[in-house]
Protein backbone atom coordinates (compact mmCIF):
# COMPACT_ATOMS: atom_id res chain seq x y z
CA UNK A 1 0.00 0.00 0.00
CA UNK A 2 2.85 2.47 1.03
CA UNK A 3 4.07 2.97 -2.86
CA UNK A 4 0.56 3.46 -3.98
CA UNK A 5 0.01 6.48 -0.83
CA UNK A 6 3.14 7.85 -1.84
CA UNK A 7 1.97 8.95 -4.92
CA UNK A 8 -1.59 10.17 -4.35
CA UNK A 9 0.55 12.59 -2.00
CA UNK A 10 0.77 14.43 -4.87
CA UNK A 11 -3.47 14.43 -5.79
CA UNK A 12 -4.30 17.27 -3.90
CA UNK A 13 -8.05 17.15 -5.77
CA UNK A 14 -9.20 14.40 -3.62
CA UNK A 15 -8.53 13.50 0.48
CA UNK A 16 -6.88 10.31 0.98
CA UNK A 17 -8.83 8.33 3.77
CA UNK A 18 -6.20 5.54 6.25
CA UNK A 19 -8.91 3.65 8.29
CA UNK A 20 -7.88 0.96 10.05
CA UNK A 21 -7.91 -0.43 13.89
CA UNK A 22 -6.24 1.48 16.57
CA UNK A 23 -2.25 0.98 16.69
CA UNK A 24 -2.02 -0.78 13.79
CA UNK A 25 1.01 1.36 12.02
CA UNK A 26 -1.66 4.06 10.08
CA UNK A 27 0.42 7.32 11.41
CA UNK A 28 4.10 5.86 11.73
CA UNK A 29 3.38 4.43 8.17
CA UNK A 30 2.12 8.00 7.35
CA UNK A 31 5.34 9.89 8.66
CA UNK A 32 7.56 7.69 7.35
CA UNK A 33 5.76 8.64 3.58
CA UNK A 34 5.61 12.82 5.06
CA UNK A 35 9.53 12.95 6.37
CA UNK A 36 10.79 14.90 2.93
CA UNK A 37 6.87 16.62 2.70
CA UNK A 38 7.83 20.28 2.22
CA UNK A 39 6.02 21.54 4.64
CA UNK A 40 2.78 19.03 7.07
CA UNK A 41 0.17 20.45 9.00
CA UNK A 42 -0.52 18.06 11.88
CA UNK A 43 -4.02 18.02 13.78
CA UNK A 44 -5.15 15.20 16.71
CA UNK A 45 -8.79 15.08 16.00
CA UNK A 46 -9.00 13.33 19.22
CA UNK A 47 -8.31 17.32 21.00
CA UNK A 48 -11.20 19.16 21.74
CA UNK A 49 -9.99 22.50 20.26
CA UNK A 50 -9.24 20.54 17.19
CA UNK A 51 -12.88 19.74 16.70
CA UNK A 52 -14.02 22.87 17.34
CA UNK A 53 -11.78 24.49 14.78
CA UNK A 54 -12.51 21.94 12.26
CA UNK A 55 -16.27 22.13 12.65
CA UNK A 56 -16.34 24.65 9.26
CA UNK A 57 -14.37 23.99 6.58
CA UNK A 58 -14.69 27.85 5.69
CA UNK A 59 -13.39 29.04 9.00
CA UNK A 60 -10.81 26.38 9.15
CA UNK A 61 -9.61 27.39 6.05
CA UNK A 62 -9.22 31.11 7.37
CA UNK A 63 -6.58 30.48 9.96
CA UNK A 64 -4.95 27.16 8.14
CA UNK A 65 -3.68 28.72 5.21
CA UNK A 66 -1.75 30.77 7.34
CA UNK A 67 0.08 27.48 8.64
CA UNK A 68 0.28 26.23 5.49
CA UNK A 69 1.61 26.82 1.97
CA UNK A 70 0.20 25.06 -0.77
CA UNK A 71 2.00 22.08 -1.76
CA UNK A 72 1.63 21.21 1.63
CA UNK A 73 0.30 18.17 3.71
CA UNK A 74 -2.52 18.08 6.05
CA UNK A 75 -2.74 15.69 8.30
CA UNK A 76 -6.02 14.93 10.05
CA UNK A 77 -5.34 11.89 12.81
CA UNK A 78 -8.58 9.65 13.94
CA UNK A 79 -10.86 12.05 12.00
CA UNK A 80 -13.44 9.88 13.55
CA UNK A 81 -14.00 11.87 16.37
CA UNK A 82 -14.86 14.93 14.22
CA UNK A 83 -18.70 15.96 14.47
CA UNK A 84 -19.13 15.73 10.50
CA UNK A 85 -15.93 14.47 8.97
CA UNK A 86 -17.41 13.65 5.91
CA UNK A 87 -18.78 17.44 5.48
CA UNK A 88 -15.87 18.92 6.47
CA UNK A 89 -13.23 17.27 4.25
CA UNK A 90 -16.03 17.58 1.19
CA UNK A 91 -15.92 21.13 1.97
CA UNK A 92 -11.60 21.59 1.76
CA UNK A 93 -11.42 19.37 -0.83
CA UNK A 94 -14.13 21.64 -3.04
CA UNK A 95 -12.41 24.64 -1.72
CA UNK A 96 -8.91 23.22 -3.38
CA UNK A 97 -6.93 25.05 -0.89
CA UNK A 98 -3.73 23.25 -2.85
CA UNK A 99 -3.00 20.56 -0.08
CA UNK A 100 -2.34 17.16 -0.04
CA UNK A 101 -5.44 16.10 2.68
CA UNK A 102 -5.07 12.71 4.59
CA UNK A 103 -7.39 11.67 7.25
CA UNK A 104 -7.11 8.39 9.68
CA UNK A 105 -9.81 6.87 10.98
CA UNK A 106 -9.62 3.66 13.78
CA UNK A 107 -13.32 3.56 12.83
CA UNK A 108 -15.10 4.35 9.51
CA UNK A 109 -18.27 5.54 11.15
CA UNK A 110 -17.68 8.68 10.20
CA UNK A 111 -15.20 8.22 7.21
CA UNK A 112 -17.17 5.51 5.72
CA UNK A 113 -20.79 5.30 6.54
CA UNK A 114 -21.93 8.72 6.75
CA UNK A 115 -19.64 10.04 4.53
CA UNK A 116 -20.17 7.73 1.50
CA UNK A 117 -22.47 10.05 -0.47
CA UNK A 118 -20.77 13.50 0.74
CA UNK A 119 -17.06 12.45 -0.53
CA UNK A 120 -18.16 10.67 -3.58
CA UNK A 121 -15.57 11.31 -6.00
CA UNK A 122 -13.59 13.01 -3.76
CA UNK A 123 -11.44 10.37 -1.53
CA UNK A 124 -9.23 7.64 -1.87
CA UNK A 125 -9.95 5.10 0.67
CA UNK A 126 -6.54 2.87 2.21
CA UNK A 127 -6.79 -0.01 4.47
CA UNK A 128 -4.10 -0.32 7.10
CA UNK A 129 -4.50 -4.09 9.11
CA UNK A 130 -2.56 -5.93 12.14
CA UNK A 131 0.95 -7.70 10.31
CA UNK A 132 0.07 -10.08 7.85
CA UNK A 133 2.17 -13.75 8.04
CA UNK A 134 3.93 -12.94 4.79
CA UNK A 135 5.29 -9.84 6.34
CA UNK A 136 6.39 -11.03 9.76
CA UNK A 137 7.59 -14.41 7.65
CA UNK A 138 9.98 -12.92 5.41
CA UNK A 139 13.69 -13.54 4.95
CA UNK A 140 16.55 -11.73 5.79
CA UNK A 141 18.70 -9.81 2.89
CA UNK A 142 21.40 -12.64 1.70
CA UNK A 143 19.46 -15.28 2.86
CA UNK A 144 19.05 -18.92 1.19
CA UNK A 145 15.45 -18.68 -0.30
CA UNK A 146 15.33 -22.91 1.02
CA UNK A 147 15.19 -21.04 4.56
CA UNK A 148 11.84 -19.43 3.55
CA UNK A 149 9.44 -22.54 5.06
CA UNK A 150 11.60 -22.36 8.58
CA UNK A 151 11.24 -18.85 9.01
CA UNK A 152 7.34 -18.73 8.26
CA UNK A 153 6.85 -21.64 10.36
CA UNK A 154 8.36 -19.80 13.78
CA UNK A 155 6.82 -16.67 12.12
CA UNK A 156 3.47 -18.62 12.22
CA UNK A 157 3.83 -19.50 16.24
CA UNK A 158 4.40 -16.36 17.08
CA UNK A 159 1.70 -14.71 15.22
CA UNK A 160 -0.98 -17.40 16.49
CA UNK A 161 -0.08 -16.16 19.89
CA UNK A 162 0.48 -12.69 20.05
CA UNK A 163 -1.03 -11.71 16.65
CA UNK A 164 0.11 -8.81 14.41
CA UNK A 165 -0.18 -5.51 16.53
CA UNK A 166 2.92 -3.56 16.23
CA UNK A 167 3.92 -2.79 19.15
CA UNK A 168 2.50 -6.59 20.54
CA UNK A 169 4.87 -8.16 18.04
CA UNK A 170 7.81 -5.86 18.77
CA UNK A 171 7.83 -6.25 22.81
CA UNK A 172 8.93 -8.95 24.87
CA UNK A 173 5.98 -9.00 26.90
CA UNK A 174 3.07 -8.40 24.88
CA UNK A 175 0.36 -8.81 27.29
CA UNK A 176 0.58 -5.29 28.23
CA UNK A 177 -0.08 -3.44 24.73
CA UNK A 178 -2.90 -5.96 24.19
CA UNK A 179 -4.87 -5.07 27.42
CA UNK A 180 -4.34 -1.31 26.69
CA UNK A 181 -6.02 -1.97 23.71
CA UNK A 182 -8.86 -3.31 25.01
CA UNK A 183 -8.86 -0.18 27.42
CA UNK A 184 -8.79 1.82 24.98
CA UNK A 185 -11.23 0.33 22.63
CA UNK A 186 -14.22 -0.02 26.52
CA UNK A 187 -13.34 2.86 28.04
CA UNK A 188 -12.55 5.72 25.31
CA UNK A 189 -14.39 4.45 22.01
CA UNK A 190 -17.12 2.59 23.82
CA UNK A 191 -17.93 4.94 26.28
CA UNK A 192 -16.72 8.17 25.80
CA UNK A 193 -17.55 7.99 21.19
CA UNK A 194 -19.82 6.15 20.78
CA UNK A 195 -22.17 6.43 24.51
CA UNK A 196 -22.45 2.55 25.30
CA UNK A 197 -24.56 2.34 27.99
CA UNK A 198 -23.11 -0.68 29.18
CA UNK A 199 -19.70 -0.63 28.66
CA UNK A 200 -19.38 -4.01 31.14
CA UNK A 201 -21.82 -6.16 29.03
CA UNK A 202 -19.65 -4.71 26.38
CA UNK A 203 -16.40 -6.12 27.91
CA UNK A 204 -18.36 -9.66 28.60
CA UNK A 205 -19.55 -10.01 24.80
CA UNK A 206 -15.59 -9.28 24.06
CA UNK A 207 -14.92 -12.31 26.40
CA UNK A 208 -17.79 -14.44 24.71
CA UNK A 209 -17.12 -13.99 21.51
CA UNK A 210 -13.02 -14.33 22.06
CA UNK A 211 -13.96 -18.19 23.36
CA UNK A 212 -16.41 -18.64 21.08
CA UNK A 213 -14.11 -17.86 17.91
CA UNK A 214 -15.24 -19.86 14.73
CA UNK A 215 -18.91 -21.01 16.63
CA UNK A 216 -22.14 -20.06 15.03
CA UNK A 217 -23.60 -17.00 16.88
CA UNK A 218 -26.45 -17.34 19.21
CA UNK A 219 -27.74 -14.23 19.83
CA UNK A 220 -30.35 -15.06 22.37
CA UNK A 221 -27.80 -17.15 24.70
CA UNK A 222 -25.42 -14.24 24.85
CA UNK A 223 -28.14 -11.38 25.56
CA UNK A 224 -29.52 -14.20 28.38
CA UNK A 225 -25.44 -14.07 30.06
CA UNK A 226 -25.19 -10.27 29.65
CA UNK A 227 -28.23 -9.15 30.64
CA UNK A 228 -29.25 -7.12 27.90
CA UNK A 229 -31.87 -7.60 24.90
CA UNK A 230 -30.81 -9.59 21.43
CA UNK A 231 -30.95 -6.41 19.61
CA UNK A 232 -28.46 -4.59 21.75
CA UNK A 233 -26.17 -7.47 21.29
CA UNK A 234 -26.48 -7.13 17.40
CA UNK A 235 -26.25 -3.51 17.97
CA UNK A 236 -22.88 -3.96 20.20
CA UNK A 237 -21.54 -6.54 17.55
CA UNK A 238 -22.19 -4.05 14.11
CA UNK A 239 -20.16 -1.63 16.55
CA UNK A 240 -16.76 -3.96 16.90
CA UNK A 241 -17.01 -4.84 13.34
CA UNK A 242 -17.00 -0.92 12.58
CA UNK A 243 -14.55 -0.78 14.71
CA UNK A 244 -12.07 -3.83 13.21
CA UNK A 245 -12.57 -6.10 16.47
CA UNK A 246 -13.76 -8.85 14.73
CA UNK A 247 -15.87 -9.93 11.75
CA UNK A 248 -19.06 -11.47 11.44
CA UNK A 249 -18.53 -14.06 9.10
CA UNK A 250 -22.37 -14.88 6.63
CA UNK A 251 -23.29 -18.24 5.54
CA UNK A 252 -22.56 -18.64 1.50
CA UNK A 253 -25.67 -19.58 0.16
CA UNK A 254 -25.95 -21.36 -3.13
CA UNK A 255 -29.03 -22.22 -3.07
CA UNK A 256 -29.08 -25.33 -1.58
CA UNK A 257 -32.64 -25.64 0.53
CA UNK A 258 -30.43 -27.38 3.14
CA UNK A 259 -28.31 -24.55 3.91
CA UNK A 260 -28.34 -22.72 6.69
CA UNK A 261 -29.37 -18.84 6.11
CA UNK A 262 -28.99 -16.59 8.34
CA UNK A 263 -26.87 -17.66 11.43
CA UNK A 264 -23.14 -15.85 11.31
CA UNK A 265 -20.28 -16.78 12.85
CA UNK A 266 -17.49 -14.54 14.19
CA UNK A 267 -13.79 -13.67 14.11
CA UNK A 268 -11.13 -11.11 15.72
CA UNK A 269 -9.42 -9.47 13.30
CA UNK A 270 -6.14 -10.82 15.68
CA UNK A 271 -5.31 -13.42 17.51
CA UNK A 272 -3.11 -11.39 19.95
CA UNK A 273 -6.08 -9.45 21.23
CA UNK A 274 -7.93 -12.85 20.74
CA UNK A 275 -5.97 -14.79 23.01
CA UNK A 276 -5.77 -11.76 25.47
CA UNK A 277 -9.18 -11.83 25.85
CA UNK A 278 -9.95 -15.62 26.23
CA UNK A 279 -7.58 -16.04 28.83
CA UNK A 280 -3.77 -15.11 27.91
CA UNK A 281 -0.62 -15.93 25.92
CA UNK A 282 0.56 -19.10 26.78
CA UNK A 283 2.78 -20.51 24.40
CA UNK A 284 1.16 -22.49 21.88
CA UNK A 285 2.89 -25.92 23.23
CA UNK A 286 0.65 -25.56 26.32
CA UNK A 287 -2.49 -24.69 24.52
CA UNK A 288 -5.99 -26.67 24.02
CA UNK A 289 -7.43 -24.50 21.57
CA UNK A 290 -4.54 -24.65 18.87
CA UNK A 291 -7.70 -25.18 16.36
CA UNK A 292 -9.28 -21.94 17.23
CA UNK A 293 -6.07 -20.12 16.73
CA UNK A 294 -5.23 -21.92 13.62
CA UNK A 295 -9.09 -21.47 12.37
CA UNK A 296 -9.07 -17.38 13.61
CA UNK A 297 -5.45 -16.54 11.72
CA UNK A 298 -6.53 -18.15 8.48
CA UNK A 299 -9.60 -16.18 8.39
CA UNK A 300 -7.34 -12.95 9.51
CA UNK A 301 -4.95 -13.95 6.56
CA UNK A 302 -8.15 -13.79 4.13
CA UNK A 303 -9.85 -10.32 5.21
CA UNK A 304 -7.10 -8.81 4.87
CA UNK A 305 -6.89 -9.82 1.22
CA UNK A 306 -10.66 -10.13 0.53
CA UNK A 307 -11.77 -7.38 3.22
CA UNK A 308 -14.99 -6.69 1.36
CA UNK A 309 -18.35 -6.90 3.18
CA UNK A 310 -19.33 -10.37 2.02
CA UNK A 311 -15.87 -11.95 0.64
CA UNK A 312 -15.64 -14.22 3.12
CA UNK A 313 -18.00 -16.65 4.08
CA UNK A 314 -18.50 -20.54 5.55
CA UNK A 315 -21.11 -23.22 4.18
CA UNK A 316 -22.81 -25.27 6.42
CA UNK A 317 -25.90 -27.52 5.53
CA UNK A 318 -28.59 -28.74 8.02
CA UNK A 319 -26.80 -31.84 8.12
CA UNK A 320 -23.65 -30.86 9.95
CA UNK A 321 -21.36 -30.48 6.83
CA UNK A 322 -19.50 -27.62 6.55
CA UNK A 323 -16.41 -26.13 5.35
CA UNK A 324 -14.91 -23.00 7.03
CA UNK A 325 -14.64 -20.58 4.50
CA UNK A 326 -15.37 -19.92 1.16
CA UNK A 327 -14.46 -17.04 -1.21
CA UNK A 328 -15.75 -16.24 -4.82
CA UNK A 329 -12.62 -14.52 -5.83
CA UNK A 330 -12.65 -11.14 -8.00
CA UNK A 331 -10.82 -12.90 -10.64
CA UNK A 332 -13.04 -15.94 -10.75
CA UNK A 333 -13.74 -19.07 -9.28
CA UNK A 334 -14.78 -20.43 -5.85
CA UNK A 335 -12.06 -21.29 -3.75
CA UNK A 336 -12.82 -23.06 0.13
CA UNK A 337 -10.68 -23.69 2.73
CA UNK A 338 -11.05 -25.56 5.40
CA UNK A 339 -8.92 -25.00 8.64
CA UNK A 340 -7.01 -28.74 10.12
CA UNK A 341 -4.41 -28.13 13.04
CA UNK A 342 -3.75 -31.60 13.67
CA UNK A 343 -1.09 -33.04 12.11
CA UNK A 344 -1.50 -36.18 9.97
CA UNK A 345 -4.22 -35.71 8.12
CA UNK A 346 -2.87 -35.83 5.16
CA UNK A 347 -4.29 -37.52 2.24
CA UNK A 348 -7.57 -37.98 4.24
CA UNK A 349 -10.49 -35.80 2.04
CA UNK A 350 -12.59 -34.93 4.74
CA UNK A 351 -16.43 -36.17 4.05
CA UNK A 352 -17.66 -31.90 4.57
CA UNK A 353 -14.83 -31.55 1.77
CA UNK A 354 -16.58 -33.82 -0.51
CA UNK A 355 -20.14 -32.53 0.00
CA UNK A 356 -19.13 -29.19 -0.90
CA UNK A 357 -16.88 -30.70 -3.79
CA UNK A 358 -20.46 -32.37 -4.93
CA UNK A 359 -22.71 -29.75 -4.71
CA UNK A 360 -20.12 -26.69 -6.18
CA UNK A 361 -17.57 -28.17 -8.17
CA UNK A 362 -15.16 -25.64 -6.88
CA UNK A 363 -11.44 -24.81 -8.51
CA UNK A 364 -10.14 -25.55 -5.78
CA UNK A 365 -10.43 -26.48 -1.83
CA UNK A 366 -7.36 -25.74 0.38
CA UNK A 367 -6.74 -27.98 3.71
CA UNK A 368 -4.89 -25.34 5.96
CA UNK A 369 -2.87 -27.98 7.98
CA UNK A 370 0.09 -27.83 10.13
CA UNK A 371 1.67 -30.39 8.00
CA UNK A 372 3.33 -31.17 3.98
CA UNK A 373 2.07 -29.49 0.87
CA UNK A 374 0.23 -32.36 -1.07
CA UNK A 375 -2.22 -32.01 -3.83
CA UNK A 376 -4.83 -35.02 -5.04
CA UNK A 377 -8.01 -34.29 -7.30
CA UNK A 378 -11.50 -34.55 -6.73
CA UNK A 379 -13.08 -34.84 -9.94
CA UNK A 380 -12.12 -31.31 -11.68
CA UNK A 381 -11.63 -29.57 -8.31
CA UNK A 382 -7.92 -29.72 -7.13
CA UNK A 383 -7.68 -30.69 -3.18
CA UNK A 384 -4.84 -29.18 -1.91
CA UNK A 385 -3.04 -30.10 1.73
CA UNK A 386 -1.12 -26.62 2.35
CA UNK A 387 1.00 -26.12 5.36
CA UNK A 388 -0.24 -22.90 6.99
CA UNK A 389 2.85 -21.43 7.01
CA UNK A 390 2.65 -21.39 3.31
CA UNK A 391 -1.15 -19.87 3.25
CA UNK A 392 -0.19 -16.61 1.57
CA UNK A 393 1.60 -18.06 -2.06
CA UNK A 394 -1.49 -20.75 -2.21
CA UNK A 395 -3.72 -18.04 -1.97
CA UNK A 396 -2.41 -16.04 -5.31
Amino acid sequence: MAPTLASLLEDTRRAHLVIGPRQAGKSTLLWSLLSEAPGVLYLDCEQRLVRSWCSSAPLFLDGARDLLAPGGVLFLDEAQWLEEAGLFLKGLVDRRPGWAIIATGSSPFHLLARTRESLAGRATRHRVWPLSLEEVGTLPPGAAPGLLPSVRREALDRLLVRGGYPEAWTEQDPAPVLLDLVEAFVLRDASDRFRIERPDALRLLLELAARQVGDLVNLSEWASILGVSASTVADYLALLEETHVLVRVRPFIGGKRAELTRTPKVYFLDNGLRNQLAGGLAPLSSRADVGKLLENLTFSELHKRYPEPGAVRYWRTRNGAEVDFVLERPSGGLLGLEVKASRGTQGRIPRSVRSFVAAYAPDRVLIVHRGVDHAVRLGDTEVRWVPAELLPEALL
